[in-house]
């Protein structure tokens, strides 16, 4: 039997996965976790403002307390709002960046309340798309400019250009390795649902795919089939030929399958097919050019998804009709 290992994602991978689109970039996130990590950041921002202005008392009073309170008030939601959007989470990041920029103006050219935006931008670059760190990262960069260039001091503008510098590889360190995480959990999430032997998907993927396509098949009114097979005495081809050939008999049967729409390894020796828009008897058509095309005995049972019908029910009826083309042969 072979086994898949899980591949180390490679810097180009990483490279490809940034300049991706977001449904792609996204798709292995954990939002729960992203909601938690990005609250926990708005938190300790707030918490952070309202320790140094005990040192560093602004001439403002009015911007660190209105800030602190709507830092709290966003970390609050952040973590209690399941359904929270990205794009909120990025706004609501912005927000608590603009705001630090501001009580940065407020305070003078030794605030030290701009340390604080480096830990914003670090969860910013480990939640969201590339481009909307980097927008981030101009927000941080200019808005730390404004109160230096109408200074108009030399001292100050380099220590800007050196902290935005400093900024900048942070988070192009933090985006990649981001990326790095992402793809390897997406390995591993692909690893949990493919059969290693066949390469087809496994139960738990043939699952959540019938799960899926119920789902739409019922909000479309679209007809939908899945039809259940095995190979015919699978048990005496192992024992007369041995298991290493009863594996490559196995992948040939995957290698068949593969010309139809959803293919799985149900279990054992036997074999799903999920196939979306066709009818009982597209699917008794599928399955019979497919049998045709094996050197072994392979039978089927084909079930239409009807009325009233769960996951359950579906695979009841294509079971029964297994069992009745098994005991008919």
């Amino acid at each position: 039997m072979t086994y898949v290992p899980v591949a180390e994602p490679t810097a180009a991978d990483a490279l490809a996965l940034v300049r991706a689109g977001a449904p792609r970039y996204h798709e292995h996130l954990d939002r729960a976790l992203a909601r938690r990590v990005a609250g926990l950041a708005a938190a300790l921002v707030a918490l952070g403002v309202v320790v140094l202005v005990c040192f560093a008392p602004p001439r403002a009073w009015a911007v660190p307390v209105v800030f602190a309170t709507a830092a709290l008030g966003a970390a609050t939601a952040v973590c209690l709002t399941r359904g929270l959007r990205l794009n909120w989470l990025h706004a609501s990041s912005l927000g608590l960046i603009a705001g630090l920029c501001a009580i940065d103006a407020a305070v003078g050219p030794d605030a030290p309340f701009r340390q604080l935006i480096l830990l914003q931008l670090i969860s910013i670059c480990a939640i969201h798309t590339p481009r909307r760190a980097a927008l981030a990262l101009a927000l941080a960069i200019g808005g730390l400019l404004i109160p230096v260039a109408l200074r108009g001091d030399g001292d100050a503008l380099l220590e800007w250009a050196t902290r935005g510098l400093v900024w900048t590889v942070c988070g192009v360190m933090a985006v990649l390795w981001t990326a790095s995480v992402r793809l390897q959990r997406g390995a591993l999430v692909h690893l949990t649902r493919v059969d290693v032997l066949t390469g087809l998907g496994n139960r738990r993927a043939f699952d959540e795919a019938l799960g899926r396509e119920i789902a739409l098949a019922r909000r479309t009114g679209a007809p939908l089939a899945i039809a259940l097979g095995d190979i015919d005495s699978f048990k005496q081809i192992n024992d007369r030929i041995g298991h290493t050939e009863g594996d490559r008999v196995l992948q040939d049967v995957a290698a068949a399958l593969r010309g139809a729409d959803l293919c799985f390894r149900w279990a054992g020796d036997e074999f799903a097919l999920i196939l979306p828009g066709a009818g009982v008897e597209e699917a008794r058509a599928v399955a019979a050019r497919i049998a045709g095309s094996l050197c072994v005995g392979m039978s089927f049972g084909c079930a239409e998804l009807e009325p009233g019908m769960g996951a359950i029910e579906l695979l009841d009826a294509a079971d029964s009709a297994l069992r009745a083309r098994k005991s008919a042969r």
